[in-house]
């Protein structure tokens, strides 16, 4: 699946995060080092060391991220997400979402509105409020139960199942709050759904 990933969209906007001309190595292809990131959580990998070790012991899963020869050590993974951020996370999205509308592959005349949990790497704080070391996280509820961590607000196309939109807050921010911002960035996307379906959490009045 990955080796058949088309990026093209996308090739242009990793490599201007690197630099062009002048001294330095030619980096490692930034595609690459996406589809690497892909595989780790498609594989639920837990590390950027353990994902360095994986593709170095499997020269097929190596070669389907486009790495040849030698493969990157953990620390280029990690600088890699670092230096793509939340912000070039989020423009990698769009860009992908933009080729899949003008394929055709997604239409989004009927849109789902839903939100999962996602628990934190961290303890709770004495206050049982918020996280030892992770400062952001909070305790909200969630399928099952109170968790410590984050939950994701999604625009979902139902006909093609595809991610429309998101946006990740703590988990104790009330649904209500996400509704607008979820529509603003489908507009935002040229995506003007006729029907949005959500669960009555998001309903508001204000909304």
């Amino acid at each position: 699946m990955l080796g058949s990933l088309n990026l093209g969209s996308i090739r242009g906007f990793l490599t201007s995060l690197y630099h062009g001309e002048g001294a330095g190595r030619k980096p490692i292809p930034p595609v690459s080092l996406l589809k690497a990131q892909l595989l780790k959580h498609l594989w639920r990998v837990p590390s950027d060391r353990r994902l360095s070790l994986l593709l170095k012991r499997n020269r097929g899963l190596a070669r389907a991220c486009g790495f040849r020869q030698k493969t990157p050590s953990h620390g280029l993974f990690t600088q890699f997400r670092h230096r793509l951020g939340r912000d070039g996370y989020e423009k990698v999205f769009s860009l992908l979402l933009e080729q899949l509308l003008k394929g055709g592959a997604v239409k989004g005349e009927v849109v789902a509105l839903d939100g999962t949990a996602i628990k934190a790497y961290s303890q709770r704080s004495l206050d049982n409020k918020t996280g030892k070391s992770d400062s952001e996280a909070r305790v909200g509820r969630g399928r099952r139960g109170f968790v410590l961590g984050y939950k994701v607000h999604m625009a979902c196309c139902t006909g093609s199942e595809l991610l429309l939109a998101f946006t990740v807050a703590p988990c104790n921010l009330n649904e209500k709050r996400f509704i607008k911002p979820l529509l603003e960035k489908l507009k935002s996307q040229g995506i003007c759904a006729k029907t949005v379906l959500a669960d009555a959490q998001y309903d508001s009045s204000k909304s």
